[in-house]
């Protein structure tokens, strides 16, 4: 039944074959490159924003876990992409290798939640907005993924999953790494940067 719904799910969303083309560029985009602008902006935070850099921290371990989980995930289940089972359209080029969970889909949520489990109190508006931004970000590498036939439902809905899990791991452990870790990666960034730093080029 499980199976049925996720093949009747994917073939909702999945594009028709004569789906419009700035839908699929728009979709192409969604799918490959909003975890880089993620990526980006994460760091120009890191360099620009300290007030953020506990929990920047925080979601770059998140995102480690993740991404080692559904990795071995990935090496232990069997589960081919929609494409390889002939079911669908695809619109994006892949290699046919183990869909579930979706890496893109694991990247993207594992942000999400570590935001959302590690948000400063009292949060501000500024946060707010940009965990907002996140949420739709997730929808539309989610959407894009299944939209274009490179992941089933059940390979996003996993991912979202593992990410949660992650992210709920690393906020309920931080009180006992917090001190010595943050310590050293601050140590390591201020020595390597020091001078761009004096140029006041990025924060102390």
């Amino acid at each position: 039944m499980l199976a049925q719904l996720n093949s009747e799910l994917f073939l909702f969303i999945n594009a028709a074959q004569n789906a419009n083309v700035w839908m699929i560029q728009f979709a192409i985009f969604c799918a490959n490159y909003l975890v880089y602008f993620c990526s980006a902006f994460t760091l120009f935070c890191w360099l620009r924003l300290p007030q953020y850099r506990e929990v920047i921290v925080k979601i770059t371990l998140t995102i480690g876990f993740t991404l080692l989980i559904a990795s071995l995930m990935r090496m232990a289940v069997s589960s081919p992409r929609p494409f390889v089972e002939h079911i669908g359209t695809n619109f994006l080029r892949h290699s046919a290798t183990n869909s579930l969970p979706s890496q893109h889909a694991s990247f993207i949520f594992a942000m999400l939640f570590a935001m959302v489990f590690n948000r400063p109190l009292p949060t501000s508006v500024r946060y707010k907005s940009v965990l907002g931004l996140m949420i739709l970000i997730a929808g539309l590498v989610g959407w894009s993924r299944i939209y274009l036939g490179v992941h089933w439902p059940k390979d996003i809905l996993a991912a979202g999953m593992i990410s949660l899990a992650c992210a709920c791991f690393i906020a309920k452990s931080w009180n006992k790494i917090e001190k010595p870790l943050m310590h050293s990666l601050l140590k390591v960034y201020r020595s390597l940067f020091s001078p761009i730093i004096k140029l006041g080029l990025i924060k102390y």
